[in-house]
C-alpha cells in the first residue's frame, strides 16, 4: 500500500485547474481536498456608477453581462429607478444568449478535460454561432456598452429577428446531437458517470446554486423563484437532470445534462422574447438618489446566483460595493465533490462546477 502524500494544484496548471487546491492522496485516490486562498475582487469604496460598471464588467469569468446587470440592478434599486418594459426585454435576450455561450464554453472545457476532442470542437463551434447571432442583435460585440442605469443604451437591430429565427431552425438539432454524444456516447460516459457525486442533502448543506444545485435535484432557478427583468412575463421551469438525459445521481453527467437541457430552453425563451417584444422607450432618466440609499441586485447567471450590494452617497456615487459570486457559493462543495474520486477526475469535476468569480 502506498503512503499518503500531499499534492498542490492550480498554479502551474491553471488552464485545467482554475483554482488552487491542496489534495491529500493515497496512490490515485483522493482522501482530502482543501481550497487554498486566492485573490477575488469582491468590494470597493466610492466610485461613480459608470466607473463601477467598467470594473465589474472587467472581472474575469464567462458571465460578464449577468454580472454587470446585477450591479446595475443594485444601483437602480438604491435610487428607486424603474426600467421600461422594452429595456427589460432587451436585457433578458442578452442574458439568455450569454447563458447559451457560457454553457457551451464550459461543456467544451469538460470535453477537453477528458480528452474528447470532437465534443470540444463541436461545443466551440456552436458557441461561436451564438456569439455571431449576438453581434447583429445589438450591433456591438456581445452587449458592449449596452447597459446603463435606468435601462439600455441600444435597441435590437433589424437583423436580430432573422438571426434568432435562423438559430431556432438550425440549433435544436445540433443541441440534440451534442446531448446524445455527451450523455450517451461510449467514450464519454465512463469518465463522467458516478464521478464527483453531490447528493441533494449535501448540496442544500453547502448552499450551491445554478446548474450545480439543479444537477443535484434541487428545483431552484431564480428566473422562476425571483423573476426579474422580463422573466415575469415568461414561463421558466428549472431544468433537472432526470428531464434532460441525466441519471439523478448528482454527478458530473447530471450537471452536464442540466447545461445541455438549458441550451434548448434558452433558445425557446429567446423566441418568446422576440414574439412579445413591447414598444416604448429603452431607458428612463435617473434622478438624484437619497443620501445613503442602498440596493441589492440578484441575477440568475449562467453558472449560479450572482449577488451584489451597493450604497450610494448624496451625489449618486457608489460609496460601497460588495459581491458574492456564483463560484463563492459553489466551491464550498469542493471537498464533497472530490473526496473518494481519482486524481484524473479533478479536472472534469471542476469543469462541471464551472467556478465563476
Amino acid at each position: 500500500m502506498s503512503r499518503p502524500y500531499t499534492l498542490l494544484l492550480g498554479t502551474t496548471c491553471s488552464g485545467s485547474i482554475p483554482v488552487p487546491l491542496r489534495l491529500e492522496l493515497e496512490g490515485e485516490r483522493i482522501l482530502g481536498a482543501r481550497l487554498l486562498p486566492f485573490p477575488e475582487k469582491n468590494s470597493w469604496r466610492t466610485v461613480s456608477p459608470e466607473r463601477g460598471l467598467k470594473i465589474v464588467a472587467g472581472l474575469p469569468g464567462t458571465d460578464a453581462f449577468a454580472r454587470s446587470l446585477c450591479y446595475i440592478q443594485a444601483v437602480e434599486r438604491a435610487g428607486g429607478w424603474e426600467v421600461p418594459p422594452r429595456g427589460q426585454y432587451v436585457r433578458t435576450a442578452m442574458l439568455e444568449l450569454e447563458r447559451m455561450a457560457s454553457h457551451l464554453l464550459w461543456i467544451a472545457r469538460l470535453c477537453r478535460s477528458i480528452g474528447f476532442a470532437s465534443g470540444l470542437h463541436r461545443a466551440l463551434r456552436l458557441g461561436h454561432s451564438v456569439l455571431e447571432a449576438a453581434d447583429p442583435l445589438l450591433e456591438a460585440p456581445f452587449g458592449r456598452g449596452l447597459l446603463k442605469v435606468g435601462g439600455v443604451s441600444k435597441d435590437i437591430s433589424p437583423k436580430a429577428d432573422r438571426e434568432i429565427r435562423r438559430m431556432a431552425v438550425s440549433l435544436p438539432g445540433e443541441f440534440e446531437s451534442l446531448s446524445s454524444r455527451l450523455l450517451k456516447g461510449v467514450p464519454v460516459r465512463p469518465r463522467i458517470e458516478a464521478v464527483g457525486i453531490l447528493g441533494r442533502a449535501e448540496a442544500l448543506r453547502c448552499g450551491v446554486t445554478g446548474p450545480v444545485a439543479r444537477g443535484s435535484g434541487i428545483r431552484m432557478d431564480l428566473r422562476k423563484s425571483a423573476p426579474g427583468e422580463a422573466y415575469s412575463d415568461i414561463e421558466v421551469e428549472p431544468v433537472l437532470p432526470g428531464e434532460s438525459g441525466g441519471g439523478g445521481r448528482g454527478d458530473v453527467r447530471d450537471r452536464l445534462a442540466v447545461r445541455v437541457g438549458e441550451l434548448s430552453q434558452s433558445l425557446r425563451i429567446l423566441i418568446k422574447i422576440f414574439e412579445g417584444l413591447p414598444e416604448g422607450p429603452l431607458a428612463t432618466e435617473p434622478l438624484a438618489p437619497p443620501l445613503g440609499a442602498t440596493g441589492w441586485g440578484i441575477v440568475g447567471a449562467p453558472q449560479g446566483d450572482e449577488n451584489q450590494f451597493v450604497r450610494l452617497d448624496g451625489e449618486g456615487n457608489v460609496s460601497l460595493w460588495e459581491r458574492r459570486s456564483p463560484g463563492a457559493s459553489n466551491l464550498t462543495a469542493l471537498p464533497d465533490l472530490l473526496v473518494g474520486n481519482e486524481l484524473a477526475d479533478v479536472a472534469p469535476i471542476l469543469a462541471s462546477v464551472a467556478p465563476v468569480f
